[in-house]
């Protein structure tokens, strides 16, 4: 079965990743990324019969379990965690859940008619998101998948994850909020929640804060309906109080000019440590010649783990697209 032979990997991968970190005196993502460099070497170079050393056996190990892009996937979101457990990192980059990646699929699959869509992921972190996405979607619905992020060492691991699981995930190193590419049917994003430093650059949108810094994820939204093709959607996870902070006025108001919110999910308190860093699935639409303001879907998501609360929630937003078509 694929999930034993996921355990396998995951402890393979962690095993080696160790033997690296203990081998360049590294932190422990910087020698997963080099663990998948030389995993990479191994399977595109090396033959098995040459496979001496202890990193190389085990290289071998998780090569004969022969696993699909997605269990491969799945194994590295389970390193990462792991990872976490010894590496402090930015509450901003902990992994998107697959538990959310699949409601952001089943959005996208069930919304969105048209076929080889243009992804865009602001702010794509290790990228789990954007593939939980890309390898959920049925193959003709995908098109390109775009991920922007600034951290350099998250684009490296991302990198190196999408070029093992045979992703076709293209990764930019930069700004987000200065990111242009108006092409886009479709932009995702976990959105990193703090203010935004760069002061000259947030003047030049309209959710600016008239003193301090911006919000950089009020920032991020708007550049997203920015680089959207009329009739597109914006799907981000947000903060639960997206709507009610200091700032709010400003990209409320700016929204009611721009765009069309049709879709907000709560999501239920255990899927967060604490209830000041809930959060909820936002869903924006771009004003075209053929799409309104349909009534608003607002549904509380009681669950991520079970599956009659999924159906519950997948049955109530099929009914609301009946009455929206």
């Amino acid at each position: 079965m694929q999930i034993e032979k996921i355990e396998i990997a995951v402890d393979k991968i962690i095993y080696n990743t160790q033997l690296i970190q203990n081998e360049l005196g590294a932190d422990f993502f910087d020698a997963l990324v080099e663990h998948n460099i030389r995993y990479k070497q191994f399977i595109e170079l090396s033959n098995s019969e040459d496979s001496i050393s202890e990193l190389e056996k085990n290289f071998e190990a998780i090569k004969e379990l022969e696993l699909t892009s997605e269990a491969l996937r799945k194994a590295f979101q389970f390193v990462i965690i792991k990872g976490y457990q010894t590496t402090r990192i930015q509450a901003n980059h902990a992994l998107t859940p697959d538990s959310i990646g699949f409601i952001f699929t089943f959005l996208i699959n069930q919304l969105m008619e048209k076929e080889a869509l243009n992804i865009l992921d602001f702010g794509s972190g290790t990228a789990n998101l954007s593939q939980t996405i890309e390898f959920g979607l049925p193959s003709s619905k995908f098109g390109t998948l775009t991920g922007i992020e600034n951290d350099p060492l998250l684009v490296e691991l991302a990198a190196s994850i999408a070029d093992l699981t045979a992703s076709q995930l293209k990764l930019k190193h930069m700004d987000a909020v200065q990111y242009q590419d108006k092409a886009m049917d479709v932009v995702i994003s976990d959105l990193p929640v703090g203010y935004y430093p760069l002061d000259g650059i947030s003047e030049q949108y309209q959710v600016s804060a008239k003193e301090g810094h911006t919000y950089a994820h009020h920032l991020l939204i708007e550049n997203a309906l920015r680089n959207l093709k009329a009739g597109g959607f914006a799907i981000f996870l947000a903060p639960l109080t997206l709507f009610d902070s200091e700032q709010s006025d400003l990209l409320v108001n700016w929204l009611k000019k721009s765009c069309y919110l049709q879709m907000v999910i709560n999501l239920p308190s255990e899927a967060f440590r604490a209830e000041q860093v809930q959060k909820a699935i936002y869903l924006f639409e771009k004003p075209s010649d053929s799409n309104q303001q349909n009534e608003l879907f607002i549904y509380q998501l009681m669950s991520l783990k079970s599956p009659e609360a999924i159906k519950d929630f997948m049955k109530m937003l099929k009914s609301w697209q009946a009455k929206r078509a």
